[in-house]
C-alpha cells in the first residue's frame, strides 16, 4: 500500500513474505524539476517518432519508476512497485506526484488530478 499520511510517503509490502514499511518525509525540491523535465523528455521522443505523445504505458512506467527514486532506501525499486502495488494505487501514485512533488492542491475529492490532462 502507497499513501501520503502526515506529509509523509509511507509504503507497506511484502518482502520474503514479511511485512515491510518505508517512510519519506523530505522530498527534495530538486525533484520537482527532474519530474517535469523526464514528463517533457516522453512526449519531445514521442514526437520525434511521429506520435502526439506519450503512451499510458510510457507514463506509468516512468512515474512508478519517479516514486520509487523518492525514498531514500535503496530497497525501493520500480520493480518493487511494480510487483507489489495494487493496480488501484495508480492515484496515489498520481497523487504524490501532483500533490506533494509538484505542490499542486487536490481537487473538491481530495484526490490530485493526472498532471498530464
Amino acid at each position: 500500500m502507497l499513501e501520503i499520511k502526515s506529509e509523509e510517503l509511507r509504503l507497506e509490502v511484502r518482502i520474503n513474505n514479511k511485512k515491510k514499511t518505508f517512510v519519506q518525509s523530505k522530498i527534495p525540491m530538486k525533484r520537482a524539476l527532474e519530474y517535469t523535465e523526464g514528463e517533457i523528455d516522453l512526449f519531445k521522443t514521442a514526437v520525434e517518432e511521429g506520435r502526439p505523445g506519450a503512451t499510458e504505458a510510457e507514463l506509468l512506467d516512468f512515474r512508478v519508476g519517479f516514486v520509487a527514486k523518492l525514498f531514500d532506501d535503496d530497497d525501493v525499486t520500480k520493480e518493487l512497485l511494480l510487483e507489489e502495488l495494487d493496480t488501484n494505487e495508480q492515484k496515489a501514485i498520481v497523487a504524490i506526484i501532483n500533490g506533494r512533488v509538484l505542490g499542486n492542491e487536490p481537487n473538491d475529492e481530495g484526490i490530485n488530478e493526472d498532471p498530464k490532462d
